[in-house]
């Protein structure tokens, strides 16, 4: 029965793998090898290499599939990015409203000298200004949070903008643009001496309504640096800190994003933008904004 049982196993093992019929009598032979022994020398005997054409086929699933999963996970990442940077401005706001309360009811001042597009100085000369004056009082302690994790322009990341700009520490910049500012130009065209005089003595208590403070750069060619300073491209926005305290993502569009970066290379006109942009920014209108700067 035993001789039997080895011949039907023996059986199995041809059929199975051909090159097993000349080994036959082995199996039926007196010295027999074990189980085991019979087992792993069919699986190397049997055993194959991948064709060259299989492994392209593998290859190329692997590369559909990471070809699909790219942009699913560089919007992700941009997403966590995103919050973050909504986080900072939530955070500013409520220390803007903090520091209001300690100073007279107003606002961290921008200089006299502040242009209003280059807000995002938070030294100057020396001193403080502009969101820099959160870091002067301690209601921010994290300089970190005056940068946007989407931003690319090295000026305005941290720390670069911080400790390593080219106008030495005299100078730092962040990244956020700030709504106050201090300097007149006769040349401006929407920029009133009463306008920049309203925001140097507007008071928290007195707004109607809430006003942005801050918000992400939106003038994404700043001295031919590039365009990598609009941090926010899927969707277009800028995460915009509010004189109530509260943060909202603002989707501004590709038409936004399109007619500041039309903008030709004058700082008369980068300011013109920017305080249109902070009006355009409180009632989420930005109809005014697109008939002083027309499409070209």
């Amino acid at each position: 029965m035993r001789d039997l049982l080895h011949l039907d196993s023996g059986r199995v093992r041809q059929e199975t793998c051909p090159a097993r019929t000349s080994r036959r009598k082995a199996v039926l032979s007196p010295h027999r090898r074990s189980d085991t022994s019979l087992h792993l020398s069919h699986y190397h005997e049997c055993s194959y290499s991948f064709t060259l054409i299989e492994i392209l086929v593998v290859a190329a699933i692997i590369a559909v599939l990471t070809a699909m999963l790219l942009p699913a996970l560089s919007e992700a990442r941009e997403s966590a990015q995103r919050v973050k940077c909504l986080s900072n401005q939530k955070q500013m706001a409520v220390a803007m409203v903090a520091y209001a309360g300690e100073y007279n009811d107003h606002f961290p001042p921008g200089s006299d000298g502040m242009n209003a597009s280059y807000t995002f100085q938070v030294a100057t000369r020396g001193e403080w200004d502009c969101l820099g004056h959160l870091i002067e009082t301690g209601f921010i302690t994290d300089p970190e949070l005056l940068y946007c994790p989407s931003q690319r322009e090295k000026w305005f990341t941290y720390p670069y903008g911080w400790e390593e700009t080219s106008y030495g520490t005299y100078y730092r910049f962040c990244g956020y643009l700030y709504r106050f500012f201090g300097e007149y130009k006769s040349e401006y065209q929407y920029i009133t001496p009463a306008e920049i005089q309203w925001l140097q003595t507007v008071q928290y208590g007195a707004l109607e309504y809430p006003i942005a403070v801050s918000s992400d750069i939106f003038i994404p060619d700043y001295g031919g640096w590039g365009f990598d300073s609009w941090p926010h491209l899927n969707p277009y926005g800028v995460s915009v800190a509010y004189s109530d305290g509260h943060a909202e993502f603002i989707d501004v569009g590709h038409t936004e994003y399109l007619r500041a970066g039309s903008l030709p290379y004058s700082l008369i006109h980068y300011d013109d933008f920017a305080f249109l942009f902070f009006k355009a920014l409180d009632q989420r209108d930005f109809s005014t904004l697109a008939e002083a700067f027309p499409l070209p």
